[in-house]
């Protein structure tokens, strides 16, 4: 595609498309003009991972053709080989930006990062962020969230690098005895695993680096040896045969090996003990001798790893090294130093240094402080002493806790500092990265009920009753309340275990009360849900000791009743019955509490009162479980934790498929508080929407694409009561004052306050549960149920 329209090439580079060029062409793309046409759903149905889906598109918005980038695409840069352009990228030197304002990723822990690992360029890995944060465990991120979406263990594992090979990223980990490990990053399956690859059972591979690859049948790995001399080359697609070992006497005592991913074969290497050279070596052809000596870097301290970057456009291949007082720059194409950052005379020793195609980023001992320096201006005084930082900062975790940085990382315009305390992420200039603006994502899955009538005026509530509490109501522990306008049974509580109470709305008395007699003879029920069965209202009550009851409460009468359900003697803490359209085909997934043990998914078939489906969870004692109710199709089942409060993530469960493990994860809520509710909605287009709420934080997905339709902070005193969603928006309670509001899915920037029932601010009551139908809301407090008309 390059030879016939370069400009397109070039676009398709400097987006992260490149590798399904041909995928695209086939349907028609030919210009510039055409791939500005293409929509998030486009790409996912190109098998675009979801994430570099979504980078894509912003991409695609903001890119603007140039001369520059469209020669570098169609031509090989001079020295550097077959160089493909550099995204474009925005970059503001004069403005800098931490993220999770400052503070460190909650799920990063208290372990000192001893290696990290960020791709060269954004928008092209599913892999994001590789730390290695204990021997034996490497942790793969979400950089826009700051969440670990994978933890790969291994024998001693401790280094570790990644490559983009046949639109699956590999990663690598190496460790003492020779040990290598191979995944795939982008599904976290484990690969291969050589005790002591090629019989090197003596050698530690303390520096490891993997080949440009186009598939599984061309993986190479570039590795070096603690207190060894020489360059080893393994074929890691045939079972770890070594392919060369190049001999390098300079290189007394080891070193750290890179590969250049724009060329194959040349590797860099600078040795263990510094001689003030960097070397590069062509591994392919077996040549002890370096093809280019690179000078200059003379400093103290052992080496550190090398990178590798581009200055905007790909017009210069730059290689990036440096020690304890020293960071330096050069151009691969001619050997010639680019940029250098010095001691300035003894005042700053260096813990971490790197460089993307602005800047070079420094972490200086001394102050503790991240210096920046344009790679402009210090181009400019490249023969003379090293001018002043463009400016310094730190984030306040750092500089509070004087917390040590032990590793870094940069990726396009994100930097990432590994602490003994966690990881700290920062943006230079124009941040990239937790935009929560949403997308579309109005895409439907499967069959969609009937919905709501929209909703003229969110911040427009009428409390029934004058204000005051249902006439018959108590306080409530348990509410349930309908999602769909055809359901006849609107409303349901639980004012104490064992007692289910159907409400007429209308009147705000109890039509009908289930209470451990009688046809609902159902002790220690205290959770309940419903669903809409055909044309039969189904409530299910369960609670202590696996205790479960199925009501038709159409036709007023049981129709299964289980005193362990599966032989289960656990409580069920959380339920939700999954879509039917007929009373032969009724199923509940669950979490019970499990005590000290490993969560469990469970999934129940209520006709037979069998478990059918088991999944253990990532996390302890039990979690809050919802099943998507608008889709008869849907087999999806979304967990999260509500117990540990440093997992936080929203797990998707295809209940079709239980040994595959989460088929998403939805990122987002990232403050350390435990999750309190898991409620959804379908807009009146059809979009399913997924709510999860702590008491410091509210978080709204779009359930078929992941993405983000709304989040809301809040600080510890004025936290959330709650936050519920309907067809319509997004309404949250404070626990100051009792603040109510509300907020469009179509505008969330714009919020509406409404004025909170009347006993509610009178009497001062605690909130214990609250729900939400259409226009209908419900708050559940110690007093009484209020009931309010949106």
């Amino acid at each position: 595609m390059s030879a016939t329209n370069p400009e397109l090439a070039a676009a398709l580079e400097a987006v992260g498309l490149t590798a399904y060029a041909d995928k695209l062409a086939e349907d028609g793309l030919d210009s510039l003009a055409t791939l500005r046409e293409i929509t998030l759903e486009d790409l996912l149905e190109y098998g675009v991972p979801k994430l570099k889906a979504r980078s894509a598109v912003k991409k695609i918005a903001d890119y603007q053709p140039s001369a520059a980038g469209v020669a570098a695409s169609a031509a090989p840069v001079a020295g550097a080989g077959a160089s493909s352009s550099s995204p474009v990228l925005r970059c503001d030197m004069t403005s800098f930006s931490w993220a999770n304002k400052g503070e460190k990723w909650v799920e990063s822990g208290n372990t000192r990062p001893m290696t990290m690992w960020a791709p060269e360029k954004e928008g092209v890995h599913d892999v994001q962020l590789i730390a290695c944060e204990s021997i034996g465990a490497l942790k793969l991120w979400n950089t826009e969230f700051g969440q670990c979406v994978g933890d790969l263990r291994g024998s001693g594992i401790q280094y570790s690098d990644c490559v983009r090979s046949n639109d699956q990223d590999m990663v690598v980990g190496s460790g003492p005895a020779g040990v290598i490990q191979l995944w795939n990053g982008s599904t976290q399956a484990e690969l291969n695993r050589w005790s002591s690859i090629s019989g090197l059972s003596s050698h530690e591979f303390n520096s490891v680096s993997l080949m440009p690859s186009t598939g599984a049948s061309d993986l190479q790995l570039c590795a070096m040896a603690m207190a060894e001399s020489s360059i080893y080359l393994f074929d890691l697609a045939a079972d770890g045969r070594m392919l060369a070992c190049l001999n390098t006497p300079m290189l007394r005592g080891g070193g750290r090996v890179r590969t250049d991913l724009e060329k194959p074969g040349l590797v860099y290497v600078c040795p263990g003990y510094m001689d003030g050279k960097c070397y590069a070596f062509d591994v392919r052809a077996g040549n002890d001798k370096p093809v280019r000596t690179f000078l200059g870097q003379h400093g103290e301290g052992v080496a550190q790893p090398l990178s590798c970057t581009s200055t905007p456009g790909g017009a210069q291949r730059l290689l990036v090294s440096w020690c304890n007082d020293m960071v330096r720059l050069w151009d691969v194409g001619t050997g010639k130093s680019f940029a250098c950052v010095d001691n300035d005379n003894g005042k700053r020793t260096f813990r971490y240094a790197g460089a993307n195609s602005y800047a070079v980023m420094a972490m200086c001992r001394e102050d503790g402080e991240l210096h920046l320096w344009s790679l402009d201006k210090l181009s400019r005084a490249s023969k003379g002493p090293t001018p002043p930082s463009d400016y310094s900062l730190i984030s306040p975790p750092i500089k509070r806790n004087a917390w040590i940085v032990e590793a870094g990382a940069v990726s396009g315009l994100n930097i990432f500092m590994g602490t003994v305390g966690g990881i700290v992420h920062g943006f230079l200039g124009e941040p990239t990265a937790g935009d929560a603006s949403g997308g579309a994502g109005e895409e439907q899955c499967g069959a969609v009920p009937p919905t709501f009538p929209p909703i003229a005026d969110l911040g427009a509530v009428k409390w029934l009753h004058d204000g005051e509490k249902m006439p018959d109501s108590n306080h409530a522990k348990t509410m349930w309340a309908a999602q769909r306008p055809d359901q006849q049974v609107r409303f349901v509580s639980c004012h104490s275990p064992g007692k289910l109470e159907i409400w007429n709305t209308e009147h705000g008395q109890i039509q009908q009360t289930l209470l451990g007699e009688g046809d609902f003879n159902c002790p220690g029920v205290s959770t309940v849900d419903g669903i809409r069965a055909g044309d039969i209202d189904v409530i299910c009550g369960s609670g202590d000791q696996g205790v479960v009851q199925v009501y038709d409460a159409t036709h007023g009468k049981t129709l299964h009743r289980y005193t362990q359900i599966a032989g289960l003697e656990r409580h069920l803490e959380s339920i939700s019955l999954f879509c039917s359209g007929s009373l032969s085909y009724l199923r509940m997934a669950a979490m019970c509490n499990e005590a000290s043990a490993k969560a469990n998914l469970r999934v129940f078939d209520l006709n037979r009162g069998i478990q059918t489906v088991k999944i253990q969870m990532p996390f302890l004692y039990f979690g809050l479980v919802k099943c998507n109710q608008a889709d008869p199709s849907s087999q999806l089942v979304y967990v999260q934790s509500a117990v540990d409060a440093a997992d936080q993530k929203v797990y998707v469960y295809d209940v079709r498929a239980p040994e595959a493990g989460a088929v998403r994860t939805l990122l987002g809520m990232n403050k350390a508080e435990r999750p309190r509710k898991l409620t959804s909605a379908v807009t009146e287009k059809g979009q399913h929407l997924l709510c999860s709420s702590s008491r410091l934080e509210a978080v709204v997905w779009d359930m078929n694409t992941g993405d983000i339709v709304h989040r809301l902070e809040t600080g510890g005193d004025d936290g959330f009561r709650f936050a519920l969603i309907n067809h319509s928006g997004l309404y949250t309670m404070y626990e100051k004052n009792h603040r109510f509001e509300a907020r469009a899915h179509a505008n969330p920037d714009k919020k509406c306050f409404i004025a909170p029932p009347a006993f509610l601010s009178r009497l001062f009551a605690d909130v214990y549960t609250e729900c939400i139908s259409g226009t209908d809301v419900y708050i559940g407090t110690q007093h009484g149920i209020a009931h309010g008309k949106l």
